[in-house]
């Protein structure tokens, strides 16, 4: 946009007899002998338009201002194509596709219908891995609540249960909350306020039908880290993370020092 300013001032600079109006300018058309203003011309944030009311063409006027055609129009950013780098299936309680998330690189996701539609409309969202959600709370097992579905991938491989949500933890919905009834559920949030703040609400959420709920955070990570992480240090393992599960605390807000801000539905 920046190049752009330059070219209208550089713009208005040529033209003669310029007159601010309630939309741009107005001034003398510089492809003709012009002897009253006739042409107009405003600024957006794309491009700059003008127009000779006598007839002239934009080729014309850009000709006789010594100005190329490009200098009209705002500099298109470059884009990087994007390559899907994994796709998330979500099944129904009994394993049906019901949608997608969509991985892309760089790093983007996207919502993504089983008839391959980017939108959700018409879909009933559930929480991610449901089926084995469902078969850990059956079997009393601590199922982890964690902000994507790679860290939800992650565990399953050391043969752990997850479950996240579309859009992470901050994109909570009370329609999931039926699923957790009964469950044993260990909340793990990323190492931010963000995530504190959004896991807190669905802690806030699950703990009215849950059977217990258990706040871990993960404190030998980087700032704004998450499972995956904590995966990636060296001796970290099944047995580590268990310990760890095993030891952390019923989620209290009280005792968590959570405030009413953290506990507010952001919009």
């Amino acid at each position: 946009m920046e190049s752009l300013n330059e070219d209208w001032r550089l713009f208005c600079s040529k033209l003669k007899k310029v007159k601010q109006t309630s939309n741009g300018i107005e001034a003398l058309c510089p492809s003709h002998d012009d002897k009253k203003a006739s042409l107009t011309a405003s600024l957006t944030n794309e491009k700059i338009l003008f127009k000779c009311h006598v007839g002239c063409s934009f080729d014309k006027v850009v000709s006789a201002l010594g100005m190329e055609e490009e200098q009209f129009f705002a500099k298109k950013e470059k884009t990087h194509p994007k390559t899907i780098e994994a796709v998330y299936r979500y099944e129904d309680k009994d394993g049906n596709h019901v949608m997608d998330v969509v991985r892309f690189k760089p790093k983007d996701f996207r919502p993504r219908r089983p008839d391959g539609r980017y939108t959700l409309e018409g879909i009933t969202r559930v929480p991610y891995r449901l089926p084995q959600m469902l078969e850990a709370i059956k079997d009393k097992k601590t199922v982890l609540l964690v902000e994507g579905e790679k860290d939800c991938d992650n565990l399953a491989g050391i043969g752990l249960v997850a479950t996240t949500f579309p859009g992470g933890a901050g994109k909570w919905r009370d329609e999931y909350l039926k699923w957790f009834e009964d469950a044993n559920v260990a909340c793990v949030p990323d190492n931010d306020h963000a995530g504190r703040k959004g896991m807190n609400i669905i802690a806030s959420k699950i703990t009215k039908v849950a059977k217990s709920v258990l706040w871990l955070e993960l404190t030998d990570i980087p700032e704004k880290g998450d499972l995956s992480d904590w995966l990636n240090i060296p001796d970290n393992d099944k047995n580590a993370f268990e310990l760890l599960v095993s030891n952390a605390p019923q989620w209290d807000p009280n005792s968590l020092n959570i405030t009413l801000a953290d506990l507010e539905l952001g919009e």
